[in-house]
């Protein structure tokens, strides 16, 4: 098994300061090597960024070197109002062009850049599709706020971070996403979940890869068993029931459109991902819940899934 890190996505709040970086984190750092400002800053995010998100624990990063692509804006339409667009966007790619082609069109998804989602090849192209989903948001803030007496503060940030590899050289290496969206009311929204992709073609990993087919019902049950004693005596079954399939999902469905969700045998379910400690299934906020349990994640340990799984994760 190797180094993992785990990752948080920033709260949503309203940012103050207007930053752009982007570095290079050089490959093969070793812990004795000082790291510059900026990478300083992309660790601590890291380190900062999913404790209560992630089903299991960890204090080290992955050490992949590659690139971190980080942004931080905001856009007020009068420079005296408080209230701001704020949108901040954190990557890491690593090294390896098909690996990296692969994030990029992740995170050009993430960023909802969807037609542009195929082409997104390399870290610059996704710079220019950062400033795009920039220039969109300013203008559909400023739609909203003509509508408005005051100024509202709207908030968007995006994270995209290594936090494991498996498989060996020629393996797996998965990512947590993490989307969160604020534009007023007693709330804002995320979605967090993880994804697993093939190091070698850059493939999106989804139930039928990670899974052998026949053992899917069981895994199914497993994963239904976990929801069903999560939700014991506590939860409105009738509303959310304790099903490893998604309600109310189809292909126009932004975690669909994203990459975090999947059609199997005419239903939805979550994309499932490898994790140093399992097969880890993301549930987002309403889908298994009330707002305020958050993300409801289920992990499959390893030890109860023999003879279910067509990867090897060693």
């Amino acid at each position: 098994m190797k180094k993992f890190l785990h990752v948080v996505p920033a709260a949503i709040a309203l940012l103050a300061v207007a930053a752009l970086t982007w570095g290079c984190a050089p490959t093969n750092k070793t812990a004795a090597e000082p790291l510059t400002p900026s990478q300083q800053e992309a660790a601590d995010h890291a380190r900062a960024v999913v404790a209560h998100l992630s089903p299991f624990a960890a204090d080290t990063l992955l050490a992949t070197g590659g690139t971190i692509l980080q942004e931080s804006q905001t856009y007020g339409l009068r420079p005296e109002a408080e209230r701001k667009l704020s949108f901040t966007y954190h990557i890491c790619l690593p090294d390896g062009e098909a690996l990296s082609a692969a994030v990029c069109s992740l995170g050009a998804n993430m960023l909802q850049q969807h037609a542009d989602a195929t082409t997104c090849r390399s870290a610059e192209a996704l710079k220019d599709l950062t400033e795009k989903r920039w220039q969109a948001l300013k203008q559909e803030y400023t739609d909203d706020m003509a509508e408005m007496d005051e100024p509202l503060a709207y908030s968007f940030a995006t994270t995209i971070v290594p936090i494991g590899h498996f498989g060996g050289k020629e393996g797996m290496t998965t990512f947590l996403l993490a989307d969160e969206t604020y534009t007023g009311g007693a709330h804002g929204m995320t979605n967090a979940f993880c994804l697993t992709l093939s190091d070698e073609s850059g493939k999106l990993l989804g139930l039928t890869d990670i899974f052998i087919a026949d053992g899917l019902p069981k895994v199914f049950d497993l994963v239904a068993k976990r929801l069903s004693e999560r939700a014991a005596g506590r939860v409105d079954e009738t509303m959310w029931p304790p099903v490893a399939e998604l309600a109310d999902h189809d292909a126009e469905a932004y975690l669909a459109k994203i990459g975090g969700s999947e059609a199997y045998q005419g239903k939805w379910y979550p994309r499932p991902a490898l994790t140093p400690e399992g097969v880890l299934f993301s549930y987002q906020q309403y889908e298994k819940d009330c707002y305020a349990a958050g993300i409801v994640q289920v992990l499959l340990p390893y030890t109860e899934l023999e003879g279910l799984l067509k990867v090897s994760v060693k």
